[in-house]
């Protein structure tokens, strides 16, 4: 009898320690899945969403929409250029553009419609009119992260740990 004890006990820790691996590791899962790792390639990534209205100091004071795709950008400060690409469409070389360093840049469209970048690591876009169609504003990845998860089939608590997987990325 001491010996079945002992076995369920042994079991009952078996369990505890299983159930906290998964918990840690789904964790640890998590918090790297919310980092933006596009710093390792020189990038930074702008994460827009839609808002019903026209946004107010890059907030949305109605209901957010969508999330928007994903636009990446390449700062180059030697020759004073920035590759800018969206996913499933071929990249943008954009030549009128001042760049300090990977988080700081600024360029203005060919067409003059707009000035646009990053400075101390927030995306801005200038019209170069008041253009109440306008109607996206960004946010951090881990804001964007959550809507587009909100916005999935996905919307359970593994959509963010596999976000990638689950979007096809």
């Amino acid at each position: 009898m001491d010996n079945k004890k002992v076995e369920v006990k042994n079991r009952g820790k078996a369990l505890q320690t299983l159930f906290w691996i998964v918990l840690v590791g789904y964790g640890v899962l998590y918090l790297i899945s919310m980092m933006d790792w596009s710093f390792l390639k020189g990038e930074i990534i702008a994460y827009g969403l839609e808002c019903e209205v026209k946004p107010q100091y890059n907030t949305c004071p109605g209901k957010t929409l969508f999330t928007m795709r994903t636009r990446h950008y390449k700062p180059n400060k030697d020759r004073q250029e920035v590759i800018s690409w969206t996913q499933g469409f071929p990249p943008d070389r954009l030549t009128r553009c001042a760049v300090v360093d990977r988080k700081n840049w600024k360029c203005e469209y060919n067409d003059k419609s707009a000035t646009f970048g990053f400075e101390n690591g927030q995306y801005f876009d200038y019209p170069a009119e008041d253009k109440s169609i306008y109607k996206e504003y960004y946010v951090s990845r881990q804001t964007w992260l959550h809507q587009d998860c909100a916005d999935s089939i996905f919307s359970k608590w593994y959509c963010i740990p596999l976000h990638g997987l689950l979007r096809g990325n």
